[in-house]
């Protein structure tokens, strides 16, 4: 069964404060529960199967010119675009 999220944060430590009030749940790297101190007062529940390759996107103004150094790193994230995914 699938549920709407309710909360929807790109703060680990936003999450973090909630999970530990006690009403609400998220997704966090165990790693990260163990170094924040909290491994021992939450529930961790490993995420059973194959976890699927992350997706990564670079997002870059659409104008010409690109100022340099963006242009830099677009020249570079295809190279290694290229060599990621031959």
């Amino acid at each position: 069964m699938l549920s709407a999220p309710k909360l929807v944060s790109d703060s680990m430590i936003v999450l973090f404060a909630h999970v530990r009030s006690g009403q609400w749940s998220t997704v966090m790297p165990a790693g990260l529960a163990e170094v924040l101190g909290i491994a021992d007062q939450v529930s961790v529940i490993p995420i059973a199967g194959e976890a699927p390759s992350p997706t990564i996107g670079l997002v870059v103004p659409k104008r010409e010119p690109l100022p340099p150094l963006t242009a830099a790193l677009v020249v570079e994230a295809r190279r290694l675009s290229d060599q990621l995914y031959r």
